[in-house]
């Protein structure tokens, strides 16, 4: 399976580095300087066409895909977020700090 992941505002590729993505094939969405006035949706749209290859099967990991979120972030409080799998100990740069924690979720949120 070929994932096309997307790291979050203000992320690189290294958001992803601490993950076992073993097994599939990885994209990863670079972000680029926006075109002048350029809405969000022009924005994604522009990025989707010029870094997805694929038109069938595709499957996008953004961040927020699975919407997993740390009791112990400070940032953005847990108490302010909806639907979110709690994750214990967990903070704001989790996906680095708790990979072990995060891959399960993650491969299972894939495999659906």
């Amino acid at each position: 399976m070929h994932l096309y992941l997307f790291p979050g505002l203000g992320a690189d590729e290294r958001v992803f580095e601490y993950l076992d993505l073993s097994g599939f094939d990885c994209t990863i969405i670079q972000w680029s300087k926006p075109h002048g006035s350029e809405k969000i949706v022009e924005y994604a749209r522009r990025i989707i066409a010029e870094q997805i290859t694929e038109t069938a099967g595709i499957t996008l990991i953004p961040s927020g895909l699975v919407h997993i979120h740390g009791l112990s972030d400070r940032i953005l409080p847990f108490r302010f977020i909806q639907n979110a799998i709690p994750i214990l100990y967990g903070g704001h740069l989790m996906i680095v700090t708790l990979p072990k924690i995060i891959n399960p979720i993650l491969r299972h949120a894939i495999n659906k």
